[in-house]
């Protein structure tokens, strides 16, 4: 049996549920209005305090003020207040010098440290930088055959993840490679790897205070995957995707919107990635690298990445030797690359004194996710490589 609800009963509850949104939606209307006058509050108390120190100086100064020098370092100052140095300012100046950098079109160069060690040194991060690198890969492989190659990322700066992602693809597994961090803290996966037949190398990464963005990216995925030795020193800690936005007087800011970590999900942005075995440069080492003519058998950080690749024990053919061609890899954990348990570098042979850093910005420990070997020398990433969120 049905019961008849009256009218006017209808007619409260519809009231009621109407006073309930309108003042729910006071509520948050209040909340949102509060802050903004409270950011308005904040913001005219800045003002005023900076109008009373300006009018106070241009009333008691005794040299002459310049203008221009004195804007440009006002928004420096409050640039630098954030205490985020992912965040910069540029002066009109700045901006165009940064507007019309020319970017280099070699971005991947090979050195031949001996007949069994083969370094590739990635110098930026651009629209051809993985056809360059697999090119630069295969040369390696197919001329000189060394047992080790090593990739030295020591202050590659550029940003391009596509790019990141498709080297990353010959070296991993199937999984998760890159995700991005927006400022809701939401996470989103940007790239997968589905590439069966990967290069289980015997690899070394060179970095340093100047290896930056994609670098650190690319660096912390192989981690992850345990696929190489990292060696040298901390990174910069600048994996963000930056707005540059320009000012109407031409000067320009730029801020970050995103963060990126790879499958780790390890937050290094503003931190660094800390090598797993620290080596630093000499000073004379560092002042020839700078100008290019530190050679690979003098340079401390080379020397301590081929220590640690032969005493793995293991090289690039041994590879070869495991696996036919074309098979899928088995999964194996006692084949799994262990890369921190042959990072031991003598300080005789290293030629610098070596320390861990205090505290540590990435956990070094490495994976035991390395599946087995592969016998093909080259993998193309470019069909293998997945974008969940758009193709390529």
């Amino acid at each position: 049996m049905r019961k008849k609800v009256s009218v006017g009963i209808t007619i409260a509850l519809m009231a009621t549920s109407a006073a309930a949104s309108i003042s729910l939606g006071y509520m948050f209307a209040t909340d949102k209005f509060n802050s903004r006058i409270t950011d308005f509050n904040n913001r005219m108390e800045m003002f005023d305090k900076l109008n009373e120190i300006d009018q106070s100086v241009r009333r008691y100064y005794v040299h002459a003020i310049p203008e221009k020098e004195l804007q440009d370092s006002i928004c420096n100052g409050y640039i630098d207040g954030l205490n985020d140095n992912q965040i910069k300012y540029y002066s009109k100046e700045e901006y165009e010098e940064l507007v019309n950098e020319e970017v280099p079109e070699n971005t991947v160069v090979t050195k031949k440290y001996d007949d069994k060690h083969a370094i590739i040194k990635v110098l930026n991060f651009t629209e051809n930088t993985f056809e360059q690198f697999e090119a630069q890969i295969n040369n390696a492989m197919t001329l000189q055959k060394p047992d080790h190659i090593i990739i030295d990322l020591r202050d590659c700066k550029g940003w391009n993840l596509e790019q990141t992602a498709k080297m990353l693809n010959l070296f991993t597994p199937e999984g998760d490679l890159i995700y991005s961090i927006d400022s809701n803290a939401s996470t989103e996966l940007l790239y997968t790897s589905n590439n069966v037949f990967y290069k289980n190398m015997s690899l070394a990464i060179l970095i340093n205070e100047g290896t930056s963005g994609c670098a650190e990216l690319f660096t912390s995925a192989m981690m992850d995957y345990g696929k190489a030795s990292v060696v040298g020193q901390p990174t910069a800690g600048n994996v963000t995707e930056n707005k540059v936005i320009k000012l109407s007087d031409g000067s320009a800011i730029s801020i970050p919107v995103k963060d990126f970590v790879t499958k780790s999900q390890k937050i290094f942005s503003g931190k660094g990635i800390n090598p797993q075995k620290f080596i630093a440069m000499s000073d004379e080492q560092r002042q020839k690298y700078l100008i290019n003519s530190l050679e690979p058998k003098d340079d401390s950080q080379i020397r301590a990445a081929v220590q640690i690749l032969d005493n793995s024990g293991k090289t690039i053919f041994d590879a070869v030797k495991e696996n036919s061609v074309g098979e899928k890899p088995a999964s194996s954990k006692d084949e799994s690359s262990d890369v921190s348990g042959s990072t031991e570098v003598s300080q005789a042979e290293s030629g610098v004194e070596t320390e861990a850093p205090s505290e540590s910005a990435q956990d070094t420990s490495t994976s035991s996710e390395s599946e087995g070997h592969t016998a093909s020398y080259v993998v193309s990433a470019v069909e293998a490589i997945s974008t969940p969120t758009s193709s390529m």
